[in-house]
């Protein structure tokens, strides 16, 4: 059962439109990575967190949080997934 799992996350092709649930990674100065399965992280760039503006991106985020996402760009060249925060759950994060 866990070996299906494994191959299911490895083979899964993630589509636009998607909307998943991941953890926080890693934070950037531009955006933060989340992993989406064991294999496989996207990016959120600062601008697709949320629907104000922000100054810093740790302002709002943290390694660790499990935050909605919804893949807006699937580039299977470069193996980037472009995945927005606000597109999925706009009121996920209040302004401050």
């Amino acid at each position: 059962m866990a070996g299906e799992r494994v191959i299911e996350e490895m083979t899964h092709e993630f589509k636009v439109g998607e909307v998943l649930k991941g953890e926080v990674v890693r934070i950037a100065d531009f955006g933060a990575f989340v992993r989406l399965n064991h294999f496989t992280d996207g990016m959120v760039h600062i601008s697709e967190m949320v629907p104000f503006r922000v100054e810093r991106v740790s302002d709002i985020i943290k390694d660790g949080m499990i935050v909605p996402v919804k893949i807006i760009k699937v580039d299977r060249e470069q193996g980037k997934i472009s995945l927005s925060i606000k597109e999925a759950d706009p009121g996920f994060f209040r302004k401050p």
